[in-house]
């Protein structure tokens, strides 16, 4: 520069900059004189800098040759030229700016006093950008770090200096609030079970229709062991094929569900920048899970066909022989259906004296109990009922004249030849029923209640320090237009910034939001009618009047945010229990740092399904004490019902607060957004579920074919003695639609019972509208399978059928 310049010791040099900090928003330029005390050597470089690579020297630099004495910059100190800058230069970039810059960097071209760099550079955030450390203090940044942190502890608090542990503070962010792996498996959790079944279906079928080769082989000696040992082996052949299958399968469906999350489900997570990833240690144990699922279903299928007599296999007697009126297992089932049923109801009216998700849990776990049980009961109806079959229509032990013609008791007692299947298909259908029927019930919807009873949710973008609440305050700023607010309710509250630790946010929350609300918050609560005031989940006993009163106003209890007397907080439950994950339970102590110290704090009440979540709330008393250096208030909830022109009320405190940057929100869209997370999820479980009664209703098809061709002869029988093709029909339909909505009523009674406490207790149940349509059209493929089984039956020749070829 002095070169360019032509400068010389003595001189002096005026420079122009700008001032650190702009003035309403514009850049000022300032000029200061200096006289040239000292020209330093720099050294060229035998090459340019470059974005990808440093210069390089031929000689050494000098200890001004160092661009790293102007702070690094990522995106502007690495441009490959000026213009390349992306902000816009107000003075021409000359030749010479250029060529220096290649060859230099940000090289500093003069050298101030600190003193005097400080006077003319500093502002606010302080006047020292870098630290230079002279590498003869230490080896290296190991023994620099071992050298500095016990002085800076010293002084740390002092000085408000506090390490942050940034990496690992991100890492426990990222971990997410929703353990996404155990969600999914649980939201395929019934589809899973019900492929099983369906396995065991198919296979225990694709033996069957194989008995007599079986019988072959144990009648020639085979021991039961070794025929049972090459089923097995056939089935782990196939299993192993159809699990690699599934594991093709699986990704599509994964990969699927990915997508559904950033699009139609997208309520769920509420951003869409998830990503499908797959590595091959997930595939591997996927498949090998798959396969023993597999492997489990077929052993059990086949333990009870490989106990049959080689006669009975080469006859193709395989069916079982329900005849258990006198029998053990009868009444072993009978017991265990009625310690089930008693179980139900014991979980169920301990639901009555829980609340949240508990409640919930408890009236479902009992419903699901009544579905085991009832299935149970069913099985043991068929298998206790004497033997009948279509050529036992004229043993009149078995048939009254009356009721021979009856084509639901006929039907009925088809079912029974052979229990299992039918109890299989049954309780597919019964649990899938259930599934997507009682899912409703941890369904939300807004409701005045759980907003409330305000309007509006409104935030600023910096405190406003005498607050909304006060008429008086209002009219310092809006003069006579004030009085358009005539009416409107303002619960003004502080805010200490943090992390939103609402279902909205997947990160982890390490520092949560905190609000502090007003005495008048309680008082408010207390004088609403029961319709609108917040509903809770759970609260502490109350100690005085006004606790009873109102929950808020367990707050006030004292603090001082220490182990041994934490400040009293209210939390929402699902704020708690994902977002948190502490805090869930009345009197839990937990702990967060803030401000480089840890602030504990006890849970006394547990809001529902409300507006104010992802937040802590305290009292204003204890919020001052914990945070005392955030002045003013920065969170509102308004109540304008009395009002009829909301927009106007909106306009009003936006533009009278606008410089503030307050912003208001219907306060139901808010909590919209918030219950679409849990519902977004639920609904994508009322779908797997749907999948899973579908998977049902094809077993249930696959048992009506097989149960066709296995009875092709009787069928042919019951034409060649006068039953016209269309009874035949609708006598196979009566089998196949007794099973289905025998399933189906399992299931939605059940699903009653899980439901109906809830609902009795004044919990709002949302609509069954779609899980009802899912039912319906559910069933309609159920019977729509049966008609087509029916009809393949009426096609079948007579005379072929009779000889049973």
């Amino acid at each position: 520069m002095a070169e360019q310049l032509s400068l010389s010791v003595g001189e002096n040099i005026r420079i122009y900059y700008y001032l650190p900090e702009t003035i309403h928003g514009i850049e000022v330029e300032k000029s200061s004189d200096f006289k040239v005390a000292k020209i330093v050597p720099v050294t060229r470089p035998a090459t340019p800098y470059r974005r990808t690579r440093d210069a390089t020297f031929d000689k050494p630099p000098t200890p001004f040759n160092d661009p790293a004495l102007t702070p690094v910059v990522p995106g502007i100190t690495d441009q490959d030229s000026i213009s390349d800058l992306p902000f816009k230069l107000e003075r021409k970039v000359r030749k010479e700016d250029d060529e220096y810059w290649d060859r230099y960097r940000m090289t500093p071209k003069i050298f101030l006093s600190l003193e005097e760099g400080q006077r003319l550079f500093g502002s606010r955030f302080g006047n020292v950008s870098s630290i230079r450390i002279d590498p003869s203090i230490a080896e290296n940044e190991e023994a620099l770090t071992d050298l500095l942190l016990p002085e800076l502890r010293k002084v740390g608090i002092d000085v408000g200096l506090k390490p942050t542990p940034i990496y690992w503070q991100q890492k426990s962010a990222a971990s997410g609030t929703t353990p996404f792996d155990a969600l999914f498996l649980s939201l395929s959790f019934f589809v899973i079970i019900a492929a099983l079944i369906l396995i065991s279906l198919l296979f225990r079928l694709g033996v069957e229709q194989r008995a007599s080769q079986w019988g072959l082989l144990l009648a020639l000696g085979w021991p039961p062991r070794q025929v049972r040992r090459l089923l097995i082996v056939e089935g782990a052949f196939v299993a192993a094929i159809g699990g690699l299958l599934g594991v093709v399968l699986g990704i599509g469906y994964a990969y699927l569900m990915i997508s559904g999350l950033r699009g139609w489900w997208v309520g769920a997570v509420q951003t869409a920048f998830l990503d499908f990833y797959v590595g091959p240690q997930s595939m591997l144990i996927g498949w090998l899970i798959g396969w023993f699922a597999s492997m489990a279903t077929i052993v059990w299928s086949i333990s009870s066909l490989t106990r049959k007599t080689p006669l009975n296999l080469l006859r193709e007697q395989i069916n079982e022989v329900p005849s258990l009126a006198k029998g053990k297992k009868g009444s072993k089932l009978f017991v265990i259906a009625a310690a089930l049923s008693l179980l139900a109801l014991i979980a169920i009216g301990a639901g009555f004296g829980l609340s949240g998700e508990a409640r919930a849990g408890a009236f479902l776990s009992g419903a699901m109990l009544l579905v085991i049980a009832a299935v149970l009961l069913f099985h043991r109806s068929l298998r206790m009922s004497k033997r009948s079959s279509l050529s036992d229509i004229g043993s009149k032990s078995n048939w009254d004249e009356r009721d021979s013609l009856s084509l639901l008791r006929m039907a009925s007692h088809s079912a029974k030849r052979n229990p299992t299947r039918s109890t299989l298909s049954v309780g597919m259908i019964a649990f899938a029923s259930f599934l997507v029927l009682s899912i409703s019930l941890f369904q939300a919807k807004p409701t005045e209640s759980a907003i409330g009873g305000f309007e509006y949710i409104a935030e600023s973008s910096v405190p406003i320090i005498r607050g909304l609440s006060e008429q008086a305050e209002r009219k310092l700023v809006l003069g006579s237009e004030e009085e358009k607010l005539n009416g409107v309710v303002v619960q003004s509250m502080r805010l200490r910034p943090g992390d939103d630790a609402s279902c909205n946010n997947l990160y982890q929350a390490n520092q949560p939001r905190v609000l502090g609300l007003r005495p008048d918050m309680a008082e408010r609560d207390a004088k609403l009618a029961a319709s609108k005031r917040f509903p809770w989940a759970g609260k502490d006993a109350p100690h005085s009047e006004a606790e009873k009163a109102s929950p808020f106003a367990m707050l006030e209890r004292e603090g001082d945010g220490s182990q041994e007397h934490p400040y009293p907080v209210i939390l929402d439950q699902n704020t708690a229990m994902w977002s948190l994950h502490q805090g869930a339970s009345i009197g839990a102590v937990f702990s967060f740092n803030y401000d480089g110290r840890a602030v504990y704090f006890q849970t006394v009440g547990l809001m529902q399904n409300a507006l104010l979540q992802g937040y802590l709330l305290l009292s204003e008393a204890n919020f001052i004490h914990a945070f005392p250096n955030i002045n003013g208030y920065q969170v509102f909830l308004i109540d304008d019902a009395d009002l009829k022109d909301s927009k106007e009320v909106v306009a009003l405190f936006e533009s009278g607060w606008g410089d503030e940057g307050l912003d208001l929100t219907r306060a139901s869209t808010v909590l919209q957004s918030l219950l679409a997370v849990q519902n977004t999820y639920l609904s994508a479980f009322q779908v797997l579920g749907a999948l899973g009664l579908l998977l049902g209703t094809f077993g249930l098809a696959v048992v009506q074919m097989r149960s066709v061709i296995e009875r092709r002869g009787e069928l042919a029988l019951l034409r060649a003695v006068g039953y016209s093709r269309a009874r035949v029909s609708s006598l196979l339909l009566a089998e196949n639609s007794w099973l289905l909505l025998t399933g189906v009523a399992i299931g939605a009674g059940a699903a009653m019972a899980a439901v109906l406490p809830a609902w009795l207790g004044g919990q709002s149940i949302a609509e069954f509208t779609w899980p009802m349509t899912m039912l319906l059209i559910v069933v309609a493929t159920g019977l729509l399978s049966g008609i087509l089984a029916a009809a393949q039956a009426g096609r079948q020749p007579i005379l072929k059928s009779l000889r049973g070829k």
